[in-house]
């Protein structure tokens, strides 16, 4: 059997018995896959460091009769400063889960792509993670260009200094509530009670 290769970076995972995760990943190449990383839960596989969300990894995986399952895996790059730090995480979740959302699967979007891999960058730098909340909210309006959601000047909200009016319109395409913002909301609360008093 011969296995397909690709890049992309993981947005989401979730168990599958006793060890065995299913990564969504989005890929350059194919858009939206389902994988089955097989045993990838005990502790002694070597992948677990490379299967952490928001990894960029280069891969090989095979076709199943029911879902693909992944092979070899290489770190392209893990986005350290983005799991060292609690508020730059929070806003990592709401560009994976508004990209798991939007997109269907096995359609490639190599532009949906881009946007995502610049986001994590932009997020993982010291030097621009104190601009998160712009980084996603830009990163929200250009993946509704990209997939044709902004087609006109009255599709979508307006006032671009309101993350919120993107996150109702998203909400409102995907007929449901994100559930990262509440996350990001909550780090929110923990930064400003942790803030010094006089």
């Amino acid at each position: 059997m011969w296995g397909i290769k690709a890049t992309g970076i993981i947005i989401g995972k979730k168990d599958l018995g006793e060890a065995d995760k299913i990564l969504t990943v989005f890929t350059r190449e194919y858009g939206k896959l389902h994988l089955v990383a097989r045993g990838s839960r005990k502790l002694s596989s070597k992948r677990v460091g490379t299967l952490e969300l928001f990894n960029y990894i280069r891969f090989i995986y095979f076709s199943g009769r029911s879902m693909e399952s992944l092979g070899q895996v290489d770190m392209i790059n893990s986005f350290a400063g983005i799991k060292d730090d609690l508020d730059a995480s929070a806003r990592a979740y709401v560009v994976a889960e508004v990209v798991d959302n939007l997109t269907p699967l096995e359609q490639e979007s190599k532009a949906v792509f881009d946007d995502l891999v610049l986001a994590l960058q932009l997020l993982s730098k010291k030097e621009t993670r104190g601009e998160a909340d712009k980084i996603v909210r830009d990163f929200e309006k250009q993946v509704l260009k990209d997939l044709g959601f902004w087609s006109s000047p009255d599709a979508a909200p307006q006032n671009d200094h309101l993350a919120v009016g993107f996150r109702n319109y998203i909400e409102r395409l995907i007929e449901k509530k994100l559930r990262s913002p509440q996350f990001v909301a909550h780090v929110n609360r923990l930064a400003l009670a942790t803030v010094p008093t006089d």
